[in-house]
């Protein structure tokens, strides 16, 4: 990430203002850590206004137009130390995918660092069936998203992130990157490992499966203990906390519980979802970024 010069700022210019500043706070102070250019994009779509795709010609240029000076207004009441002209992105086929693919075509231009969206975390059937913006986004982007929500509170600075993590090899990079992360912004990181809770437990007739997890567990701890070796090297303020309690349920809810009662500012989550996953099983990013009062901050493995 380090070439990188660029946050892209997806904003939904019709949007209620005061969600949008909600963002802005975070936004700031993750751009200027790291000195970057604040790209602000609106990706314009046929869906958004009901019509359909072949009357697209008619209607978009009254739409751009209008587009174009709610971002400047935005922009004005940001007040960003680097920021680039405003792009209204014209996606014509209507469809949510093509929206986000539009979207994550652009930052991959520009070499985004990252990309920054306020997600409205819309609720129950109409979610599942007409979709989210930010959780397409999610699932396509391989550039790490920031995500905001409307009960998103952010405090002065960025004094606390938590990054969950299994420990395994395919969230090295997340991490990494978590660590780069915690360093530019003088902020204290804390590795999170929720433990699983071995089956004997509740099954003790299950010896075998019970010594395998205990395998694991050792292998999880060894691997913990290299990574927080490592991100102190790097300068980071790094601290383990392995969560053997015996409860379970939806690792979202303990990351946010945590989160809350730890006075965490950024939640950082590597996300392994696949659509299917997503759309029947849930996610732990989803869930998160729809509940937690912080910003979210998710990349894929």
């Amino acid at each position: 990430m380090s070439h990188r010069k660029h946050i892209v700022w997806a904003i939904d210019a019709f949007a209620e203002k005061s969600l949008q500043i909600k963002g802005i706070k975070i936004l700031k102070l993750v751009s200027e850590a790291f000195g970057l250019e604040v790209e602000p994009v609106y990706v314009l779509s046929s869906g958004q206004v009901q019509v359909q795709s072949e009357l697209y010609p008619k209607w978009s240029l009254d739409y751009e137009k209008a587009s174009e000076n709610l971002l400047d207004d935005l922009i004005r009441l940001a007040n960003l130390s680097k920021v680039s002209k405003p792009t209204v992105l014209i996606e014509s086929t209507g469809s949510l995918r093509g929206a986000t693919e539009e979207l994550v075509k652009f930052s991959q231009n520009k070499h985004a660092k990252f990309i920054f969206v306020n997600s409205h975390a819309n609720e129950g059937l109409p979610r599942f069936f007409l979709g989210s913006f930010t959780e397409t986004l999610l699932l396509q982007s391989k550039i790490p998203v920031i995500v905001t929500n409307p009960t998103t509170e952010m405090r002065g600075k960025i004094s606390h992130i938590l990054f969950p993590t299994d420990f395994y090899n395919d969230a090295r990079k997340g991490f990494e990157d978590a660590v780069q992360l915690a360093v530019k912004l003088q902020a204290k990181l804390t590795l999170y490992h929720k433990e699983i809770t071995p089956l004997y437990l509740t099954f003790p007739e299950a010896p075998f499966y019970s010594i395998y997890i205990e395998d694991i567990h050792k292998q999880i701890k060894k691997n913990a203990a290299d990574w927080l070796a490592w991100a102190k090297n790097q300068g980071a303020k790094c601290e383990l906390v392995m969560d053997n309690s015996v409860e379970n349920g939806v690792l979202g809810k303990h990351l946010i519980a945590y989160g809350e009662k730890n006075n965490v500012d950024l939640i950082c989550l590597i996300t392994k979802s696949s659509a299917l996953g997503a759309a029947l099983l849930g996610s732990t990013a989803r869930y998160v970024t729809r509940h937690a009062h912080c910003p979210v901050w998710v990349e894929h493995a």
